[in-house]
């Protein structure tokens, strides 16, 4: 196996004794790649994250590090090897900011933990890289869940590892910093060329940032490949599908089936015409590339000109629009 390869796994089975999850998976994980792990609830994702930690003992098959294999690998090198970020982990609010990432150094530390001038060049570059030296001296239980996150991040770089396994990193975050950790986590990977496995409900913010993704399929396959050749797949689709739900394959995003017969002519590829694509098929309308239907819609500047067979409206704004359309219908 090539060295560039921080994990890999040889028909690898993961479950329980009496229920077995997925089998025969070969997966790699390689250095500056970012991998996203998507799947249903129950799919198997968190089993196959504790069973690439070492946390849980696989079904058949092998798991390497390094082209070690993990199961023969004692936990102080595994340590040199790994770092996790568990959403279940609550830090010690009495710790400090460096105080807690200072813990990541714990697999380097001598028997009384005392702090190297390396360990600690490693803590202040940790937490330089995820934007938070700022923070250095503060108290954990002053900062926001993001900024905590990030602290539990900047942990995980101390360590010092190839590799750092993330499961669930954007639970009960808001979406601003939804979207700002895992960007970092991809900034992260290309910079420090650390190889970065996500566990994550985050489909449409995976396909941005992930250089792979593994999806857990609703028969139990795990499909792997790059997000856009994904998409193109319509894998996604058939895994999340719902009836009144549809993946959107031109936007990588997840739709509301609520359109209807009621047809509106619209052709605009500007900001203002896929916005108001939104809205129209939001309140139920089908968009049509047929000039001969008797609704039509154009956008010039910041108008909206709205034609029947027995009128033309000029409207200045998408809600005004839906108004009137609705009054029509």
């Amino acid at each position: 196996m090539a060295n560039n390869n921080y994990l890999h796994t040889e028909n690898l089975s993961i479950g329980y004794k009496d229920k077995t999850l997925l089998s025969n998976l070969n997966l790699n994980i390689k250095k500056g790649q970012m991998i996203c792990v998507l799947g249903e609830n129950g799919s198997g994702k968190s089993t196959l994250i504790r069973t690439l930690l070492g946390l849980q003992d696989q079904l058949d098959g092998a798991i390497y590090i390094n082209d070690k294999k993990l199961n023969e690998t004692n936990t102080k090198e595994l340590a040199k090897q790994i770092s996790i970020v568990l959403t279940s982990t609550i830090p010690p609010n009495n710790f400090t900011v460096f105080e807690l990432v200072a813990l990541g150094r714990i697999p380097y530390s001598n028997w009384l933990g005392k702090l190297t001038t390396i360990d600690t060049n490693k803590i202040k570059e940790a937490i330089a890289l995820v934007g938070i030296t700022q923070f250095t001296n503060r108290q954990i239980n002053t900062l926001s869940d993001g900024e905590r996150q990030r602290v539990m991040i900047a942990k995980a770089l101390a360590q010092d590892t190839n590799l750092i396994i993330l499961d669930e990193p954007t639970a009960h975050l808001d979406v601003t910093n939804r979207v700002a950790l895992l960007s970092l986590l991809k900034k992260l990977a290309k910079e420090t060329n650390k190889g970065i496995l996500i566990s994550t409900h985050e489909l449409e913010l995976a396909i941005q940032v992930a250089d792979q993704i593994w999806l857990i399929d609703r028969d139990k396959n795990l499909i792997k490949g790059a997000p856009e050749d994904l998409v193109l797949t319509e894998v996604f689709g058939d895994t999340f599908k719902d009836e009144n739900v549809f993946f959107d394959l031109k936007t990588g995003a997840f739709r509301i089936e609520n359109r209807t017969d009621k047809l509106v002519f619209l052709v605009d590829q500007s900001v203002k015409g896929f916005w108001t694509k939104q809205a129209l098929e939001k309140e139920g309308y089908s968009i049509t590339e047929n000039r001969n239907t008797l609704i039509q819609v154009f956008i010039d500047n910041n108008q909206w000109i709205l034609k029947t067979q027995n009128q033309s409206i000029t409207i200045d704004s998408i809600e005004k629009l839906v108004m009137e359309l609705n009054e029509i219908n």
